[in-house]
């Protein structure tokens, strides 16, 4: 009776275990699906900007780009949390991409004015794994820009 009690703790603390394992590498999938989505919004309307405007940093994409043939002002920010990357076109903002861990985002080379490449730097903890960090970085040359 012992010997059958001790090998069913064992079974369902090896059935725990690969049970957690999968969470999270389900959540971490999710989580990296999330960033590949938003990599791949804000590379195709920062390729087809016509400009990026001065107001833009670290933490800021301000831009004049084509969406869906039509020229539009289009904005990517962090909530006042920091915690969340929206995207602004004109009032109406929506969410990009949810628990970033950091808000500097972008890089322009060699500046914000003049800028012919800018480098994009997501970093996202996984829900409920706040002590891991995933990171997906994009590098885009603008095919657009027009020159004064």
């Amino acid at each position: 009776m012992m010997l059958l009690l001790i090998v069913m703790v064992s079974l369902v603390t090896v059935f725990e275990s690969v049970q957690r394992t999968q969470v999270f590498t389900q959540e971490r999938s999710q989580s990296l699906d999330s960033m590949r989505l938003a990599i791949d919004r804000i590379t195709k309307e920062t390729r087809q900007a016509t400009a990026i405007n001065a107001s833009s940093t670290a933490t800021t994409l301000d831009m004049q780009t084509y969406v869906n043939g039509v020229s539009t002002h289009v904005i990517y920010h962090p909530d006042a949390t920091g915690t969340t990357l929206l995207r602004t076109v004109g009032t109406k903002n929506g969410v990009v991409l949810t628990n970033m861990n950091s808000t500097s985002l972008f890089t322009f080379t060699p500046s914000t004015t003049g800028a012919q490449l800018i480098s994009i730097t997501l970093s996202v903890h996984p829900a409920r794994r706040p002590d891991t960090v995933l990171n997906l970085t994009s590098e885009i040359r603008l095919r657009n820009e027009v020159t004064t």
